[in-house]
């Protein structure tokens, strides 16, 4: 269960009739999963935002006819999956979006840096990995996105340890710990002399890293409650325990007896007042 997003004075998946181009919307523009952080450069909600409002043409002509998406999703490989499904709806907006007028982009590209080998003095290890997006957009600007996808379950802010091992995602290696420290090696990867070099010579510009990270940890419902805030019960401030995540972002929570639905956080308001929606979730292994 969870609040539904929507951006601020601007557009909001509800005008939309496509639940394609709803889901377009929100992976521009929903509250990152992360607070701000001086060690991961990460995408500005206020960016997300503003380029969903001046893509708003573009969405609904997307809305009326949606086959470009459909075309697109359908030869991407395992577009039913979710992540692959995410990632496919990045890559359409980096290459389509007129408010982006990218004139290159370069998904999942395979780079290699040197190190130094301390124990075989004069050699050289080498570190391959893949990099997610590399795109050139209007106005010259060079960007390396690493965007990722995350939902877990929690059951309360107590398992924000560490740096959140004990979020667990879809597959159980893949924790918020998992995806912070992803986007992080790939970070240092793109700042290796060699491979910096090599960007740089496909983009026509060094690129700035940034890391979108879209999603909700969902919450059991009692603690939900124990923690919602006075101001907005639909939203927990950070200051409530939940440092490492987004205060943007709203509170979504989980719950085995559906009665507790009835006393949760936004249960009595309607979707459009910024109400709550509910699913139920059948048990089995993967997302």
């Amino acid at each position: 269960m969870a609040a539904p997003h929507a951006a601020h004075n601007g557009t909001t998946p509800t005008e939309f009739q496509q639940q394609v181009v709803r889901d377009l919307h929100w992976v521009m523009a929903s509250p990152h999963l992360l607070q701000e952080s001086q060690s991961l450069s990460i995408w500005p909600d206020d960016r997300g935002r503003k380029l969903a409002e001046r893509s708003r043409d573009w969405l609904l002509q997307l809305d009326s006819d949606p086959s470009p998406l459909h075309e697109w999703l359908l030869a991407q490989e395992d577009f039913h999956r979710i992540g692959h499904y995410f990632a496919a709806l990045v890559e359409f907006w980096l290459r389509w979006c007129p408010v982006l007028n990218a004139t290159k982009v370069l998904a999942r590209q395979q780079v290699t840096a040197e190190e130094p080998a301390p124990e075989r003095p004069g050699q050289e290890d080498y570190t391959t990995n893949q990099l997610k997006f590399l795109a050139r957009l209007e106005g010259d600007e060079a960007l390396h996105l690493e965007a990722a996808f995350h939902f877990s379950l929690a059951r309360g802010p107590r398992e924000v340890d560490v740096v959140a091992s004990r979020f667990a995602g879809g597959f159980l290696h893949e924790s918020l710990c998992w995806r912070i420290l992803e986007a992080r090696i790939r970070a240092r990867l793109a700042a290796e002399a060699s491979v910096k070099k090599q960007l740089q010579e496909w983009l026509g510009a060094s690129p700035s890293f940034q890391f979108l990270l879209r999603g909700r940890v969902f919450f059991e419902a009692r603690s939900v409650m124990s923690m919602r805030s006075l101001k907005d019960p639909l939203k927990c401030p950070a200051s409530e325990g939940l440092g490492l995540l987004s205060s943007s972002q709203p509170v979504g929570w989980w719950t085995w007896d559906p009665s507790e639905l009835l006393t949760a956080p936004g249960a009595h308001e309607s979707r459009c007042r910024g109400g709550a929606r509910t699913s139920v979730v059948p048990w089995g292994g993967a997302w």
